[in-house]
């Protein structure tokens, strides 16, 4: 029982990393590649253009 505890505990844990990973490019908006690709082409990714549209004084949706 415990070989296939730690087994299915280490599996477990390699896909929670594998998560954090890609929330982690998520957030960086595809990633620095892509993020320098949108500034090159003068564009602003979509997070900096909600950034951009929403009023900081203001509670959201």
């Amino acid at each position: 029982m415990d070989l296939t505890f730690n087994k299915n505990e280490d599996h477990n844990k390699l896909l929670t990393s594998d998560l954090r990973q890609r929330l982690t490019k998520v957030k960086q908006g595809g990633g620095t590649k892509s993020v320098n690709k949108h500034h090159e082409k003068g564009k602003l990714t979509a997070r900096e253009r909600i950034k951009y549209l929403l009023d900081e004084k203001k509670p959201n949706i």
